[in-house]
């Protein structure tokens, strides 16, 4: 599952950086810590599926977008 977690905040912080939007603007927008954040980039801890929701929104990201992506590059081949 680590691995997965590791994916996953490598492709989510992509698209926040592509937004250009900062871990403690987006820590501000979310109401959560910056070192949150951080750990969820990180893949040291995983989002349930509504604060994905609120991540994406937050950065103004699809999550149909997002979630294909995760699925493309964690599937099995």
């Amino acid at each position: 599952m680590k691995n997965y977690d590791v994916q996953v905040g490598k492709i989510i912080a992509k698209h926040r950086k592509d937004k250009g939007i900062t871990q403690l603007e987006l820590s501000k927008k979310l109401g959560w810590g910056r070192s949150t954040i951080s750990n969820i980039e990180r893949g040291d801890i995983s989002m349930g599926l509504k604060s994905f929701q609120d991540y994406c929104t937050a950065i103004g990201a699809d999550p149909d977008e997002i979630f294909k992506e995760i699925y493309n590059a964690t599937r099995k081949r």
